[in-house]
């Protein structure tokens, strides 16, 4: 019986294993890439942290109290729409500081490539207005 258990968890080890190191094979591609774009959207989430301390008991009947955190960090999102049509958000205190929304920009970012050369992701790097 516990060999039917274990056999779907070891394949499913190894698939995570396999998506884990494909990710990591990814090199940033130079040079650094400049594309237009424009700030849709801008969103702050206050720190809505906290520590929730409970009571139980225990299968033997011993007292246990448990403290944790619960909630999320503050958040400075900017939502992005790039010349592609490509709508992305970046949480990033200093940008969120810098741009407005309905902005233009150039954003900076990288490539990145996989062993063949295939693009598999975007680095961001920065985003600044246009100024008129």
């Amino acid at each position: 019986m516990k060999l039917n258990f274990i056999r779907p968890l070891g394949i499913a080890a190894i698939l995570l294993l396999c998506a884990v190191f494909t990710s990591c094979n990814l090199e940033r591609k130079e040079p650094m890439l400049k594309e237009t774009g424009e700030v849709v959207g801008k969103q702050f989430t206050p720190d809505t942290r906290q520590t929730v301390t409970g009571t139980g008991f225990s299968s033997n009947g011993s007292m246990v109290i448990t403290t944790h955190s619960i909630g999320e960090e503050e958040k400075y999102t900017v939502i992005f729409k790039c010349q592609h049509g490509v709508i992305f958000t970046i949480n990033k205190p200093e940008l969120y500081a810098k741009l407005k929304e309905g902005d233009s920009v150039i954003i900076d970012y990288y490539e990145l490539v996989n062993k063949k050369g295939e693009v598999k992701d975007l680095d961001f790097v920065d985003a600044n207005a246009v100024r008129k």
